[in-house]
């Protein structure tokens, strides 16, 4: 499987294997320049990407995301009291909650309950190693 992925910065299209053609740059004989083209518009402004991307990062960045959302909630409640409620506040945290739990459909139900109440660094790091299997 090809994790290589391109995208034309002209076009927009995304491609796994760009074409080629060569560029003689007005000479009468080889060797001559190989230049890799888009094989959709021909353009050689693209870019190399890779297509997959580890579960363990993108869990990482949400996690940092719901820690955020937790500290800010909790800063709120300090200011308006406990009784705070911001449902939009609240789903947001619910739903990347979900993602994660959705990549690792293996998680116990005591796991989902610290990532949603995720309000500590370190708390996300004992997290972190669960999702790597280090712990």
């Amino acid at each position: 499987m090809i994790n290589t992925k391109f995208i034309c910065k002209k076009c927009n299209k995304h491609f796994y294997l760009p074409d080629f053609y060569e560029e003689n740059h007005e000479l009468d004989s080889p060797p001559y320049e190989r230049v890799s083209i888009c094989p959709n518009c021909k353009s050689s402004n693209f870019i190399q990407c890779d297509a997959l991307i580890e579960k363990t990062e993108v869990a990482e960045r949400l996690l940092d995301a719901i820690l955020l959302f937790n500290c800010f909630i909790n800063e709120v409640k300090s200011v308006f009291g406990s009784n705070f409620k911001n449902e939009n506040l609240f789903d947001g945290v619910g739903t990347l909650t979900d993602l994660i739990c959705e990549m690792f459909e293996y998680l116990p139900q005591s796991i989902e309950q610290k990532i949603l109440n995720l309000d500590k660094q370190k708390e996300l790091e004992v997290i972190l190693l669960y999702l790597k299997g280090e712990l």
